[in-house]
């Protein structure tokens, strides 16, 4: 009876764990976007997300607590990325 009960415990820590760790990776997975050209490098990040509208080749950056503005070449006109026909 307290073999069975043990093994009963021990079975749902394990289950409990694997849970735990698969939501962990979920939201590690899901908060991290990848690195791009706007931040320094891994450990430098800008905060932001570069957004291509598609349909006019024009580059947004944005955060994602909300907010979109245009991103800007050097000599102030707008970044636009060739857009695949």
């Amino acid at each position: 009876m307290i073999f069975g009960l043990i093994k009963t415990l021990v079975m749902d820590l394990l289950t409990l764990a694997v849970v735990a760790l698969l939501m962990l990776l979920a939201v590690a997975k899901f908060t991290q976007s990848a690195i791009d050209d706007s931040d320094l490098d891994a450990d430098h990040r800008s905060g932001l997300r570069v957004y291509t509208d598609y349909k006019t080749g024009i580059q947004y950056l944005g955060q994602i607590t909300g907010g979109l503005v245009p991103r800007l070449n050097a000599d102030g006109s707008v970044m636009r990325v060739e857009v695949p026909k």
